[in-house]
């Protein structure tokens, strides 16, 4: 649907053209008459044009500014999505959602996307759809593809500069953190997630592969032959 904003700019286009068009027929009617001002007759259509031009532009304008700093709040965010190493009573059932230390304005936008499309769908599609598949593996307590997505995330450039988005390296500081929080003892997150982005299930402590959004962890962990002890 055409905004109202739109069809005012392509009103002023139409205006604009039309007044250029109607600038130029009376130049060309007034060529033999002696003492025609060429500036005074181009003026008004000029201005209309150039007015028209930045109205018709505006909602452009307008996206791209808003997905500039949709997406530099986005990355700035997912540069400080640590978890909470420090959860004294942590509930096996909840998995390893429940280790989030705060909300972020990102994901509200991203979870209401009718109302906010205009700045959700201004940004890069890659880094859109990785940060909603990082979501969505949050939400389900699935560890392996949360970290998938999330270095995934480390390593995604911009399409048209082609620079990294976590330049700062924030998000790969970020991405440890979680690493370090469900791996087993004695190895080295390196053995849990490659270069690659490969993620290896049998160096995470069973409790967070487990956890599902049933909430069912404990079931299932004493059914590997564990105990909640």
């Amino acid at each position: 649907m055409i905004s109202k904003l739109t069809l005012v700019a392509i009103l002023f286009c139409i205006l604009g053209i039309n007044s250029v068009f109607v600038g130029v027929a009376q130049a060309q009617s007034k060529s033999n008459e002696s003492g025609f001002d060429w500036l005074s007759g181009f003026t008004v259509p000029l201005i209309v044009a150039i007015i028209a031009a930045i109205a018709a532009s505006w909602t452009f304008i307008q996206a791209r500014w808003n997905g500039y700093y949709f997406q530099k709040l986005l990355v700035k965010e997912l540069g400080e999505f640590e978890p909470n190493l420090c959860l004294k009573t942590p509930d096996r059932n909840k998995g390893f959602s429940q280790y989030m230390k705060r909300d972020f304005i990102h994901k509200e936008i991203l979870d209401n996307p009718s109302e906010n499309k205009d700045y959700i769908f201004s940004i890069n599609v890659n880094l859109l759809y990785l940060t909603k598949q990082l979501w969505s593996a949050f939400k389900d307590n699935d560890i392996d593809r949360f970290l998938r997505h999330f270095c995934y995330l480390t390593k995604a450039r911009s399409s048209r500069l082609h620079r990294h988005y976590d330049k700062n390296g924030y998000m790969a500081n970020a991405l440890q953190q979680w690493v370090k929080l469900v791996m087993k003892d004695g190895i080295t997150p390196s053995d849990v997630i490659s270069d690659g982005c490969k993620v290896n299930t049998e160096n995470i402590k069973v409790e967070f592969l487990n956890a599902n959004k049933s909430g069912n962890a404990t079931k299932r962990v004493k059914n590997v032959g564990l105990s909640d002890n």
